[in-house]
């Protein structure tokens, strides 16, 4: 999307052909606010990709960026033109804020505008707030509701983004129904950063990486694909989310396969790790990646590493001391 030197989002061009015959009927009602109101940008819906060509060969990506936000809306420092007030904290301890009597009261009339069928008019006065207050996201949501009822998928879905973006409590699922929806729409970028925002707020549920892994891959970001991949496999419980042995096996596989061909071994180092350890909490043998595994640690004068793992993970080698008691206390653990 594009935001103008006020920060501002306007109306699509369509609805600017609109019959102006409602706006004499309403003129009259509208807070002062609008006295001095003008015609502001409109939203663009992407139309190239947003991704760089250095971004094909990395692992790590600006997600604002692929979610389409705005340079002047990244901060998290508020604006100085946004009418902020402070209510007292909440019992939780967190200190809410909401917008000024004035903005408030016209969010309160353009949900009640709308009701009435004044679609343009609702419109029209939620953008103007956004104008105003940039950082606030009521009514970009509100936007992104009036959107999707009139069946406007893809503003419906830059207006949402927006909103779960500037509201820092957006939840996991919501970040993945949006996530859905841009997939729905073809929209893998974005797609891809909704499932992103999703695993860091929900980091053990392997439906997130699924999808996350599937949107990347259409897009070309294969480095980020397989350093998804990594995660799953080191952050998910298997017995919460059902998931067997096998989805594991598949993830790390590909994954170690890739960082061994791009003589990546530290990477490969931590895919081999994830899946020897996997063995071990399923019962299956993994003997031929725990020998290279303690190759690749020898070859990095990381011993320590390489004799904590043999004593770990073969039942027959153990180190005592002198008086005969386990000389290494050896807990298993995922590398992150």
């Amino acid at each position: 999307m594009r935001v103008n030197e006020t920060s501002s989002v306007a109306l699509m061009e369509d609805e600017e052909d609109w019959d102006d015959q409602d706006d004499d009927e309403t003129d009259h009602g509208k807070s002062e606010i609008f006295e001095n109101w003008q015609q502001i940008d409109s939203i663009e819906i992407p139309t190239h990709s947003k991704i760089l060509p250095e971004d094909k060969s990395t692992d790590d990506i600006d997600e604002d960026r692929l979610l389409g936000i705005p340079l002047e809306l990244r901060t998290c420092n508020q604006s100085a033109d946004q009418e902020i007030v402070k209510e007292p904290r909440s019992s939780s301890g967190l200190q809410r804020s909401k917008l000024s009597k004035t903005l408030d009261a016209v969010l309160g009339q353009a949900n009640v505008i709308y009701a009435k069928g004044q679609v343009k008019e609702a419109l029209t006065m939620l953008l103007e707030v956004i104008r105003q207050a940039p950082r606030t996201y009521e009514p970009y949501l509100q936007v992104a509701d009036i959107y999707n009822e009139l069946g406007q998928p893809h503003n419906s879905l830059q207006y949402g983004l927006l909103a779960a973006h500037l509201n820092y409590r957006t939840p996991p699922e919501q970040w993945c129904r949006l996530g859905d929806l841009a997939f729905k729409l073809e929209r893998f970028e974005e797609a891809a950063a909704c499932y992103g925002r999703a695993t860091r707020g929900e980091p053990t549920n392997w439906k997130h990486y699924e999808k996350r892994i599937d949107a990347l891959e259409r897009i070309g970001l294969r480095p980020l694909a397989m350093k998804t991949r990594l995660q799953a496999a080191q952050f998910i419980d298997h017995s919460a989310a059902g998931v067997d042995f096998e989805w594991f096996s598949a993830l790390i596989k590909t994954a170690a396969e890739y960082y061994i061909q791009k003589n990546d071994e530290e990477k490969a180092i931590s895919a081999l790790e994830a899946y020897v350890l996997r063995s071990r909490v399923f019962g299956r043998n993994a003997d031929t990646q725990h020998n290279i595994l303690i190759g690749m640690w020898m070859t990095r004068n990381r011993f320590e590493d390489a004799a904590k793992s043999i004593f770990a993970l073969c039942p027959d080698i153990t180190a005592l001391n002198k008086d005969g008691n386990f000389a290494i206390e050896v807990k298993t653990f995922f590398s992150h």
